[in-house]
C-alpha cells in the first residue's frame, strides 16, 4: 500500500536483534540510508535501535523524539491516518478497543485511563492500515481477539489477493 519494498523477516525473541541486523544489510543493499524509529522517550530503546543501525552502517532517525504526546496523536489522527489498535495491556486497557481504529473518541477513554496516549510503555500497540503516505487503504480482518498472559491481542489478516 505504500509502493515499498517488504522485507518480512521471521524471528525469536532471543535472535530478534540479529535477525534486525541483516534485514537492515538487506535494506541498505537495496539502496537504504537511514531508519526511521518511533520512540519518544525510553533511552534503552534508543540506545538499541542506534546499536542496530551503527552494526550495519546507517544513520538511525528519531524524529518524534521528546515531541509533545497530545500533539503527536491529534497530527497522526488530524492528517488522516487510521492505526488500528492490535495489542493492548488488558491491565490498564479495555478489552473493546482492541482490534478498533483509533479516533477522538477513543484517544479521550485512553486518556482517562491513565495511559501514555502514543503507548510508549507498552500499553497497546498499532498498526497504521491507511493514510496520506498510502496509496491505497490496507484491507484487513480482525479474525479474533485473543487474551495471553496480561496482554490481548487483535488476530488481524489481510486477504488474499485474487
Amino acid at each position: 500500500a505504500l509502493e515499498l519494498p517488504l522485507l518480512a523477516v521471521p524471528t525469536g525473541g532471543e535472535e530478534y536483534h540479529l535477525s534486525m541486523e541483516a534485514a537492515l544489510r538487506r535494506a541498505k543493499e537495496q539502496g537504504v540510508e537511514l531508519v526511521c524509529f518511533g520512540d519518544i522517550d525510553i533511552e534503552n530503546n534508543r540506545a538499541w535501535g542506534e546499536e542496530r543501525c551503527r552494526n550495519v552502517g546507517l544513520e538511525a532517525v528519531y524524529p518524534l523524539w521528546h515531541h509533545d504526546r497530545q500533539e503527536n496523536v491529534r497530527e497522526v489522527l488530524g492528517l488522516g491516518y487510521r492505526c488500528l489498535i492490535k495489542t493492548r495491556d488488558r491491565r490498564v486497557l479495555p478489552r473493546h478497543l482492541l482490534g478498533r481504529v483509533m479516533d477522538r473518541a477513543m484517544v479521550e477513554e485512553m486518556t482517562a485511563c491513565g495511559v501514555d496516549i502514543c503507548g510508549e510503555n507498552g500499553e497497546f500497540h498499532t498498526i497504521a492500515v491507511d493514510g496520506p503516505v498510502f496509496h491505497r487503504p490496507i484491507p484487513y480482518c480482525v479474525r479474533q481477539l485473543l487474551d495471553l498472559g496480561d496482554y490481548s491481542v487483535a488476530d488481524i489478516t489481510v486477504p488474499e489477493k485474487e
